[in-house]
């Protein structure tokens, strides 16, 4: 007896699926932008290099464009970028954080934008702690770079201390006993990140051929030797910092000669 097998025959039936997919003409670059400034002839002096974050070409279809949001391929979405201007492109920790670019053609039609510097205000105030931030350039769907920048300052000492003539009085030789004592007052504020690294500020009070009775010395009344460094402040890493330094003048009247007397004193504050 013949046998028939019969197969049987699952037929599964898919709907239609459309996708469409965008694409950059280049692959899209990440750069990141290391921005250390220090305190100096140039304040504010660049050390994070130039740094190459867009190739395209200029045909006209499109323009340079910025944004901190990451854009789709021909957005026209963000400012349209200004070659070889401070451009405004972030408030971080309330300080105004702005980016600036050159632009040169190398040829073969090519345009190619130098990423510069990334920037804070200018003021002191300003360059306490570190800062960080993301943005993206891009010119129509022919390139787009996502830029990683990172801002900080060197840590660098503001130091302020009396100028001019400091006058302690007038002794009176008919009144025995008196000492004439005048404080000196200064201020170290250390600004700057420290990256965890420790500072400290010390002062050194160099001085020769005081004149008879006069003398030095710290608010505790402890004698001053010209030379000897003081430690003004433990290492720390917690900075910005402010230090307060004071060191008194004095003169005996009874050890002084009679007349004007006037001496010099260097003092030297040093942070490390």
């Amino acid at each position: 007896m013949l046998k028939k097998f019969q197969k049987i025959v699952l037929l599964l039936f898919l709907g239609a699926f459309q996708t469409v997919a965008f694409a950059w003409d280049t692959p899209p670059q990440v750069y990141n932008m290391n921005n250390r400034y220090t305190q100096g002839g140039n304040e504010g002096t660049n050390f994070g290099g130039r740094i190459q974050t867009l190739t395209y070409i200029d045909d006209g279809s499109s323009q340079v464009r910025y944004s901190l949001t990451q854009p789709t391929e021909g957005s026209t979405s963000g400012e349209v970028f200004k070659f070889a201007t401070w451009l405004k492109l972030d408030v971080v920790n309330g300080n105004n954080i702005v980016f600036r670019a050159e632009n040169y053609e190398p040829g073969d039609n090519k345009t190619v934008l130098w990423g510069t510097r990334v920037a804070g205000k200018y003021d002191r105030e300003d360059k306490d702690g570190y800062m960080s931030g993301v943005f993206y350039i891009w010119y129509g769907k022919q390139a787009m770079a996502t830029i990683n920048w990172t801002l900080m300052y060197y840590p660098f000492p503001a130091i302020a201390v009396p100028s001019g003539v400091i006058d302690l009085g007038i002794c009176h030789k008919s009144v025995s006993g008196r000492v004439l004592t005048k404080p000196v007052n200064s201020t170290i504020a250390i600004h700057g990140w420290s990256n965890g690294v420790p500072y400290s500020a010390t002062r050194t009070l160099t001085f020769s051929n005081l004149p008879d009775g006069v003398s030095f010395t710290e608010g505790d009344g402890m004698q001053i030797t010209s030379g000897i460094t003081k430690m003004l402040s433990s290492p720390t890493t917690s900075i910005p910092i402010t230090i307060s330094d004071t060191f008194n003048a004095r003169l005996d009247c009874d050890q002084a000669k009679v007349g004007v007397q006037t001496w010099r004193a260097n003092v030297t504050y040093t942070v490390d």
